[in-house]
């Protein structure tokens, strides 16, 4: 097996969490440093880190897509029509044995980029309990109109930086968001959603008033936050939060 692991979840060829696991352990006893052959040796171990890479890119991406499948199936889900039936054609074609992975899709609602705008919904969905939507019809609304905008600046900058996926980064981050138990107040370590919520913000204050100590406390939440979702299986966040985090060395995006 010639191709990456990322690949082959990317062709279709792999397309449940059990079958990417089985190809990474059959790769792994070849290139593993304990492996009979060349046992110890530093080409060995190389080859296994980055096989190991390349398993955990392949894993975030497959969370990804399977999370675009069911967010498409949610009842009353936010996501427009035709992100819906892209979704689902595309969670079909991976079901079938050698189908491709990627239907053809329609294009969704995209804005030209304007990062403070993007910014200004994200923290509106924040202070209205992200990522859960309000119970008040009132507070509904505005939640799904930010959610909407939200989603048509990502697949605006989708088309300016195609590789970074960021609309479907945050599709998948919202989803698994959504997944995580509650640990305990302000319980950081062991608590990997309310890690997330502080991450967001202390980078939404720094974005807001440009205070630089926010974003450092942001920068140093995150190897927390990622530790603590990689225990508990939940690395498809992981793409959009380092979105987030890189984009803080472009400064605040809302100050007055």
């Amino acid at each position: 097996m010639n191709e990456r692991l990322l690949d082959l979840v990317e062709s279709g060829r792999i397309g449940t969490e059990a079958a990417l696991k089985k190809a990474f352990r059959a790769l792994a006893k070849r290139v593993h440093p304990d492996a009979k052959a060349e046992a110890g040796s530093r080409a060995q171990s190389l080859s296994f880190i980055a096989l190991k890479t390349d398993f955990e890119a392949a894993l975030a991406r497959l969370q990804t897509l399977d999370a675009e499948s069911a967010a498409s199936r949610e009842p009353g889900n936010t996501l427009d029509k035709d992100d819906a039936t892209a979704s689902s054609a595309s969670g079909r074609a991976r079901d079938g044995p050698g189908a491709p992975s990627h239907a053809k899709q329609a294009r969704p609602e995209t804005y030209a980029f304007d990062r403070r705008a993007l910014y200004e919904n994200l923290e509106d969905l924040l202070a209205r309990g992200f990522p859960e939507p309000p119970k008040t019809a009132f507070a509904r609304r505005n939640y799904e109109r930010s959610l909407k905008v939200v989603l048509a600046y990502l697949a605006g900058r989708d088309e300016i930086y195609p590789e970074d996926r960021a609309r479907a980064a945050f599709i998948a981050f919202r989803a698994v968001y959504s997944s995580l138990p509650s640990g305990g107040f302000l319980d950081v370590d062991n608590d990997a959603r309310r890690g997330l919520y502080m991450f967001l913000s202390n980078l939404i204050g720094f974005h807001r008033r440009g205070f630089r100590h926010e974003a450092r406390t942001a920068r140093g939440l995150f190897p927390v936050v990622e530790e603590s979702l990689r225990g508990s299986g939940a690395t498809g966040a992981l793409p959009f939060l380092r979105f987030l985090l890189a984009d803080l060395d472009r400064g605040p995006a809302m100050p007055d």
